[in-house]
């Protein structure tokens, strides 16, 4: 995180895990300063079909971007609801291939792939 800070890279989280459960937990690591914003399943509200607006919607992903100050933004990610959500937003993403990765994660349609977070920086660079 320190070296994407020296990066001028702005971070947010974006999870379908409910706003307060996430914030909680980012409290309790000692990470909230880190993050500009934090998007829950939950933040976005509800559609006219009663379902929260969250991944794989591209909503939360975009409203990130908004709240980051836009521009150039990527999304990490290691769900084929994380990638549905970044190409709906239409920004680049990053498929994190440690996660939970619910596919292959060459075949999760990432614009990059890393196998550690020492790749993220390389990775963003790559994508311009």
């Amino acid at each position: 995180m320190d070296a994407l800070a020296s990066h001028g890279v702005k971070l947010a989280v974006v999870t379908n895990k409910f706003e307060a459960f996430a914030t909680s937990l980012l409290g309790q690591l000692g990470l909230s300063e880190r993050f500009v914003t934090v998007i829950g399943g939950d933040s976005m509200g509800k559609g006219p079909d009663g379902k929260f607006r969250a991944k794989p919607l591209p909503d939360p992903v975009i409203e990130a971007r908004a709240r980051c100050g836009g521009g150039r933004f990527a999304f990490v990610g290691d769900s084929t609801y994380d990638v549905a959500a970044a190409k709906g937003a239409g920004v680049p993403v990053v498929v994190a291939a440690y996660g939970y990765c619910d596919k292959p994660p060459h075949e999760l349609g990432g614009d990059a792939v890393i196998d550690s977070f020492h790749g993220l920086i390389p990775a963003l660079e790559r994508l311009g």
